[in-house]
């Protein structure tokens, strides 16, 4: 569920330098939720997560981490 988002335009963006392309914040109400990097091939920028509240989860290939309120993770979106 979206409570927000904010998109940001950078004027003659520098390729060697990484810039913000939106802002959002929304809620996970079970754990259907996911982010699935099989599924977003073609999208080639980076996610960082962060939680507020609750607990998430970040699974690669050596397993899944808890993620506790107040700690986040960022990585590549199209990483399977």
């Amino acid at each position: 569920m979206y409570y927000w988002q904010v998109r940001y335009q950078t004027f003659r963006p520098m390729a060697t330098m990484p810039r913000m392309l939106s802002v959002a914040r929304e809620r996970a109400l079970d754990a259907t939720y996911r982010n699935d990097g099989r599924l977003r091939q073609s999208e080639q920028h980076c996610v960082f997560q962060y939680t507020i509240s609750g607990e998430g989860r970040f699974r690669d290939a050596s397993g899944t981490y808890v993620v506790p309120a107040g700690q986040g993770f960022l990585c590549a979106v199209y990483d399977q």
